[in-house]
């Protein structure tokens, strides 16, 4: 029944794309809104819900900027059910670990879990197993280099799991990569000067 819902939810977004209006979802979970209006318009309304979404630093430097996108993406689904973050001990490496006082800035608070696993193949089981969990309302799952392993296989198993489980997905690689892949919409982020702040450092922004 969830699989009919989220399936039926996804053919209703599509069509209201193609005929350039604003999605109205009928599966329980919105569109998420990015707070730009052209953005916004351009996917019809927001992100997808029910669906993978992909994000990647342009380059090693942004991807700061890219774990900050995916942060207050994950943290403005619609919903307070919880969200679980996924990071490999090697990404946990080149990137760092997550630090909860900082993710408060982006919305996140007690609702974030995190899990840490050996291998990227173990990321991606526990990413599918955990989109068909109708308790959380976002996975993020964090591969290192431009995750290889995430290829259209893979990509295709994770958006039916987020179907399955009327879930955000959003799978974030270290690198941009050039694997064909069936996410909903493919980000690649860098970072742009801080804004101006005084004394102080300003206020950081992506583009």
């Amino acid at each position: 029944k969830a699989e009919k819902s989220a399936t039926l939810c996804r053919l209703r977004h599509t069509v209201a794309k193609l005929e350039g209006q604003t999605p109205s979802l009928a599966c329980g979970t919105p569109s998420l809104p990015l707070g730009v209006m052209e953005i916004d318009r351009a996917l019809g309304g927001g992100l997808a819900p029910a669906t993978l979404h992909e994000i990647s630093g342009e380059t090693w430097h942004d991807l700061g900027a890219a774990i900050g996108f995916v942060s207050a993406l994950a943290a403005r689904t619609p919903d307070r059910r919880e969200k679980l973050w996924i990071q490999t001990d090697f990404a946990a490496l080149e990137g760092g670990n997550l630090y909860i006082p900082g993710s408060e800035a982006f919305g996140f608070s007690s609702q974030l879990l995190i899990v840490k696993v050996p291998r990227p193949l173990d990321a991606l089981w526990a990413m599918e197993e955990a989109l068909k969990c109708r308790a959380l309302s976002g996975v993020i799952c964090e591969l290192p280099n431009d995750g290889a392993v995430a290829d259209l296989t893979a990509t295709q198993r994770l958006t039916l799991a987020a179907r399955e489980g009327v879930t955000f997905g959003f799978l974030l690689r270290h690198r941009p990569s050039s694997l064909t892949s069936t996410a909903e919409t493919r980000w690649t982020i860098s970072a742009a000067s801080s804004a101006p702040g005084g004394a102080a450092a300003g206020a950081a922004r992506s583009r």
